[in-house]
């Protein structure tokens, strides 16, 4: 078992605050020629060595594995209060409780460096400072760990409506049907209109 960082948008992460999304989806990268590992039932629905999509030349491999642990990178800032560090999310503007002392340390620094939310007039606006851009969230800083309960390969069209509900796409007002997602991850992923890959759907449970 691993613990792997995840990038989301923030109306995907509104999403997974709500309770609404328990799926997510990840185009697998150039699979021609390759085929789907299926290590002793361990990827739930994976065994895919049949199809004639797929040789065996290479195993291709989820990134997460069941059991394994991913945790949400969003876009963030730091922000402190007076020697009391915490972090804030563009998602919905909340802070993290207090943090400990070797993750304040870091967040103070980060702040006196690059700027942060001061409430107590040093540094900057804090409409003035800038966000941090999820791929540069550490560790200490992320609010939502997931466990990874379902792994399978697919088409992005095999998705069902129960799918699309779990993916969080309703609740971010982006539609309801099948259609409307795999045009979102189409359009998401730089995808031409049609496009049918292979995608790793990801069923995880949110950690306490």
């Amino acid at each position: 078992m691993s613990d792997h960082p995840i990038l989301f948008r923030a109306d995907m992460v509104r999403a997974i605050l709500a309770g609404a999304k328990t799926q997510t989806r990840r185009q697998i990268k150039n699979p021609e020629g390759w085929r789907l590992a299926n290590p002793l039932g361990n990827r739930i629905g994976c065994y895919l060595s049949s199809a004639p999509y797929f040789s065996a030349e290479k195993d291709i491999v989820a990134r997460f594995d069941v059991g394994d642990t991913m945790w949400v990178r969003e876009t963030w800032r730091p922000w402190i209060r007076g020697w009391s560090s915490h972090v804030q999310y563009k998602a919905d503007d909340a802070r993290s409780p207090a943090l400990g002392s070797d993750a304040s340390d870091a967040a103070m620094a980060l702040a006196e460096k690059n700027g942060g939310h001061w409430d107590d007039g040093r540094g900057q606006n804090p409409d003035e400072v800038n966000w941090k851009p999820s791929i540069f969230m550490p560790r200490w800083a992320s609010r939502l760990t997931f466990t990874v309960t379902e792994v399978r390969a697919e088409r992005l069209t095999a998705i069902t409506p129960a799918d699309v509900l779990a993916e969080g796409f309703a609740h971010a007002g982006l539609g309801a049907t099948p259609a409307d997602y795999c045009r979102g991850f189409r359009e998401i992923n730089g995808l031409g209109k049609g496009a049918d890959p292979w995608v790793w759907a990801y069923t995880f449970e949110r950690v306490a």
